[in-house]
């Protein structure tokens, strides 16, 4: 999700990231199930959800969403579209047509295939760094939470 917040409205500061196992905040190690991150860019403030739960079938699913607080109103995304306000009242400006988990299996094929065949080229590792940061910085934060250094852990 981070990536598509850089799409939504750049790169922006890490203000906040909580990380949760069970309803619990995570401690240093701990496989998260919910993630919560606060960022800004000049005026406008990100708020990004990601959470994996159980449904009523017993399979797992996964919610995710970006919500961008700007000057011209509340927008959110997710990885079914792009809405003016929350996607259960809000204006859909955009709707994704692919299945974004064939998308990203795709996209991860591609991405491995390149490294069997010595074919990634040096540039492309610079279009991963912006969100490898931000990614990095919210499990610091997060571990900072308990007075630890996750890099020690």
């Amino acid at each position: 999700m981070i990536d598509l917040a850089h799409f939504l409205v750049g790169q922006f500061d890490l203000l906040s990231a909580t990380l949760y196992r069970h309803g619990e905040l995570c401690e240093p190690g701990e496989v998260d199930d919910a993630m919560y991150i606060v960022g800004r860019k000049s005026s406008t403030w990100v708020y990004i959800e990601s959470r994996r739960f159980k449904e009523a079938d017993g399979r797992f699913g996964k919610m995710e969403q970006v919500v961008a607080y700007t000057d011209d109103g509340v927008f959110t995304a997710n990885r079914q579209g792009v809405w003016r306000g929350l996607p259960e009242d809000g204006e859909c400006l955009y709707t994704c047509k692919r299945d974004w988990q064939v998308a990203m299996s795709k996209q991860l094929d591609h991405f491995a295939q390149q490294i069997l065949d010595k074919s990634l080229k040096p540039s492309q590792y610079w279009d991963q760094l912006p969100g490898q940061k931000i990614i990095e910085q919210a499990y610091q934060m997060s571990s900072n939470l308990y007075g630890t250094d996750h890099a020690t852990h």
